[in-house]
């Protein structure tokens, strides 16, 4: 049921969004110059890079490295409370969507002193969308739990109260990145995702084994 509400809602988005973009851009397409694809392919390629990392190493190191150590039960925990926390920042990380285009037109106005504005209005908004969901969250977290899942997961509780902390932070990094992306960098977005990469997965590897679930949250 959720992937058939996930595949409807996101078909409808898309037709949603073609109509939207046909109503915009003229029925035909004109050709692109090659200076310009040349351009948008170097753009394109990096941004692969950082995309695939983030989806790899960000959301899938600590699991690799539990299933060598832990039990089955110990990563549905883990996996559980990761779940739950990224879905609570979700309305954070939404509210990001429209910096791209946002720092994109400010930087090509060369309007810098606007877009360091909207960039520190962005991530203390964030915050402050964050922080009370966190608040609540980990406050109700047991309560919530036990409801849902039964006393069997009766530990997701605790460890859903401390992530749910770190992914308040973690949201403000989805301002930075549509930052790096509206000034067309090519090579700090993928530097520091790399660097982030490596610090994940060397915190995992170092970790887990001593600590199993608790490396795991400290590694994340």
């Amino acid at each position: 049921g959720l992937a058939l509400g996930n595949i409807t809602g996101t078909l409808i988005s898309s037709m949603l969004q073609r109509r939207r973009a046909q109503s915009i851009y003229p029925a035909t397409a004109a050709p692109v110059p090659d200076d310009v694809r040349t351009d948008m392919r170097a753009y394109l390629v990096p941004l692969s890079v950082v995309v695939v990392l983030d989806a790899l190493v960000w959301d899938r190191a600590e699991i690799f490295f539990l299933r060598l150590w832990v039990e089955p039960h110990e990563i549905a925990f883990y996996s559980l409370a990761f779940g739950l926390a990224t879905k609570a920042m979700i309305v954070g990380e939404i509210s990001t969507g429209a910096l791209l285009p946002t720092f994109s037109a400010l930087h090509g106005r060369n309007a810098l002193d606007e877009f360091r504005q909207v960039y520190r209005m962005s991530l203390r908004n964030v915050l402050l969308v964050g922080m009370p969901v966190a608040a609540t969250l980990g406050a109700l977290a047991p309560g919530i739990v036990m409801f849902l899942y039964g006393d069997a997961y009766r530990p997701v509780a605790t460890l859903l109260s401390i992530m749910i902390v770190v992914y308040t932070f973690t949201a403000t990094r989805k301002v930075a990145w549509a930052a790096l992306r509206g000034l067309g960098d090519k090579r700090w977005a993928v530097a520091a995702t790399g660097i982030a990469a490596a610090v994940n997965v060397a915190a995992a590897a170092i970790l887990i084994p001593r600590y199993h679930t608790w490396g795991a949250v400290v590694g994340n």
